[in-house]
């Protein structure tokens, strides 16, 4: 009975560790984090650039007044008659620090996701291979060997 837990323990033990290294593998929290950053950045800069702008206009009454008297239409009067006095709306400087802030800092996040993460050249692990000790610890000289770059490869004589 106890070696029928043990069991149970170990295979448990062996599937946790082969699940949370999987999860590790496949980076699912940090892809789905920098997706869903570059969600949120995409409807800042919607919300951002959709932002209302109001011209405020001031008119010459007289002017105005005799462009209409002689039969121009309203909307070609106005365009002589009135001008814009000022813009109201649009991004305010904190709106835009704001925007600058968030779409800055993901130069940041994308570095962090990118340069973080499992080394997986170096490391096996035996639950997930299935190998002995013995064939891990020879796995692992393998893999530590240093095989030649192409700079320390000697260079064939020109001519």
């Amino acid at each position: 009975m106890e070696e029928d837990k043990d069991s149970n323990v170990n295979s448990f033990r062996k599937w946790s560790l082969a699940m949370a290294e999987s999860v590790d593998a496949w980076r699912l929290f940090p892809r789905a984090l920098v997706g869903l950053y570059g969600v949120m950045v995409a409807m800042l800069a919607n919300w951002f650039l959709h932002l209302e702008t109001f011209n405020k206009t001031q008119c010459a009454s007289d002017v105005l007044n005799t462009l209409l008297s002689k039969g121009i239409p309203l909307d070609k009067a106005q365009q002589v008659a009135c001008t814009v006095v000022e813009v109201v709306g649009g991004p305010t400087t904190a709106q835009t620090a704001f925007v600058t802030a968030v779409i800055g800092l993901s130069t940041a996040i994308f570095a962090f996701y990118v340069n973080t993460g499992k080394d997986w050249s170096k490391v096996l692990t035996p639950w997930n291979f299935g190998k002995t000790k013995a064939e891990v610890s020879a796995a692992k000289i393998l893999v530590e060997t240093k095989l030649p770059t192409k700079a320390e490869d000697p260079k064939p004589p020109i001519g």
